[in-house]
């Protein structure tokens, strides 16, 4: 491996996507940060908050 970040395909297609598009990601996934050519809106939600648990129904 030479280093590199490294990112699951479906991190890039939603990359590639914004990119594309010209818009932000917003996520909690602050993996995203790392690619500075990304506009990115880390949000922090509260530990209770049923999409930080997974409980999502």
């Amino acid at each position: 491996m030479s280093g590199g970040l490294v990112f699951s395909d479906n991190d890039l297609w939603i990359a590639a996507t914004a990119q594309t598009l010209g818009v932000p990601i917003v996520t909690c996934d602050q993996a995203f940060a790392r690619m500075p050519e990304l506009e990115v809106e880390v949000v922090y939600l509260p530990s209770n908050h049923p999409a930080a648990t997974g409980d999502l129904g």
